[in-house]
């Protein structure tokens, strides 16, 4: 690409563009060590901006992202300059990268793409392909490096052995859980995909996790103790407890050998979110405790930093009357958390269901967990990224005999029938399947 972009119009076109300019097929990814060796590429081509920055990176299958928001608060309640890096986005790319309440400035995004455009047209000759959301990560790490961030909180994204979280300065590692997918990257089993996952804890002396399966625990272990790091495990180290699921709000108390935090509330719905606030708690508590953040604790300001989170489109009520739920769950392990939750909230009422799923994702598992709740689905598509065909999720639907189900491809047709249903029937909607989905219905709705 020759020409620099000189205004945000500019920007947006780059990123519609992206995957034709720069991405492709993607086909080197994870091969002979590839990954790795071309994120040291663009590190170094940047000035190594990732060894000026006191880290946290949050690897898992679900969860990373509102563990991430909830440590995020919980140092920027410590009034200290912090930055995230998350994704994907709802309705505006600047929301992956942020310093306290603050998206990056338009001017300041447009800047750093243009010093990464040279570093994509390097790596393109060589025909090495990077992704917008790996883009997204480097351009965050200079701009923090710039801006003199007092502390980082790092959303991975895939896996761990050639993921750009490995690479910072990483106090912490969190290992959220371990569920099946990105299979064909990164295994297709869990202590296949964990063994990956464990290699972005490289850089860090202390793992912090929400595994509870015993296998994985004992090769979460044994890689501690090769590898001469503490371990830290939910349910045996630290735990949510006393958890009260409402309609409204979820409530339960946080404990540790040393701490007995009671009564946080968060204005979010789930069992799996009490579960997500807990370690991102044991992870503050913890830079505390090794005095990298103030060790005085402040119960009722933790309270305060819990509570204030909102994760858009996690379990997110949209509509009252009739009641509309919107939720990003995108895989066999987040959909069983999801569906968990709304069983035990709403007294195992059914659903009417739109869906749509990423092309590649396990459509068929993410049914199965899906249908129990559902009275009836509505199946649709994506505008923005390649997702399964109404057809195909139909024929995968009668499969696994479900026989009551409608396709719209279109997902605002798909929106509107669901609302007409929704009414009609007097059952509740539930929007699901994907964050892409969520961000068209969100934007919809504006």
């Amino acid at each position: 690409m020759k020409n620099k972009i000189r205004n945000y119009k500019e920007l947006e076109e780059f990123f519609k563009n992206y995957y034709n300019l720069y991405q492709g097929s993607y086909s080197k990814y994870g091969k002979s060590g590839i990954g790795f060796q071309k994120n040291q590429y663009i590190l170094e081509t940047l000035g190594h901006p990732e060894k000026k920055i006191k880290s946290v990176n949050i690897i898992g299958t679900s969860g990373k992202g509102s563990t991430s928001n909830f440590l995020f608060n919980l140092i920027k309640s410590e009034n200290l300059k912090v930055g995230m890096i998350t994704s994907p986005h709802l309705t505006d790319i600047r929301e992956r990268i942020k310093i306290n309440d603050e998206l990056i400035p338009k001017e300041d995004l447009i800047s750093c793409v243009n010093i990464m455009i040279p570093i994509l047209d390097k790596l393109k000759e060589e025909n090495y392909a990077i992704s917008d959301f790996e883009m997204m990560y480097f351009i965050g790490i200079y701009y923090f490096a710039k801006k003199g961030l007092d502390f980082l909180v790092l959303e991975a994204g895939m896996g761990g052995k050639y993921d750009y979280s490995r690479f910072c300065n990483n106090i912490i590692t969190v290992i959220t859980n371990v569920g099946i997918d990105h299979t064909a990257y990164l295994g297709k089993t869990k202590p296949t995909i964990l063994k990956d996952k464990m290699m972005g804890a490289e850089n860090s002396k202390y793992i912090i996790s929400g595994v509870t399966q015993k296998v994985l625990k004992g090769i979460l272990t044994e890689h501690a103790l090769s590898n001469n790091k503490k371990l830290l495990f939910i349910k045996n180290d630290f735990n949510a407890e006393n958890i009260i699921l409402s309609e409204t709000n979820t409530k339960f108390d946080y404990t540790d050998k040393k701490h007995n935090i009671k009564s946080i509330r968060l204005d979010l719905l789930g069992k799996f979110q009490a579960i997500n606030a807990t370690i991102a708690l044991k992870t503050y508590l913890k830079l505390k405790e090794l005095g990298v953040l103030n060790k005085k604790i402040d119960e009722d300001k933790i309270r305060k930093a819990l509570n204030s989170c909102f994760f858009a489109a996690r379990l997110e009520i949209i509509s009252r009357k009739p009641l509309i739920i919107v939720d990003g769950a995108h895989n066999e392990h987040k959909m069983n958390a999801l569906c968990k939750s709304l069983k035990k909230i709403y007294n195992n009422r059914k659903f009417i269901c739109i869906l749509a799923l990423k092309y590649n994702k396990d459509a068929k598992e993410i049914l199965k967990k899906v249908k129990p709740i559902v009275d009836k689905f509505i199946f649709t598509e994506f505008t923005t990224t390649k997702s399964f065909t109404v057809k195909e999720l139909g024929d995968i639907a009668k499969i696994l005999g479900i026989e009551n189900f409608s396709k719209r491809k279109d997902p605002d047709k798909a929106f509107k029938m669901g609302i007409f249903e929704s009414k009609k029937e007097n059952i509740p909607l539930l929007i699901t399947g994907s964050l892409y989905l969520a961000r068209e219905v969100k934007n919809n709705l504006k």
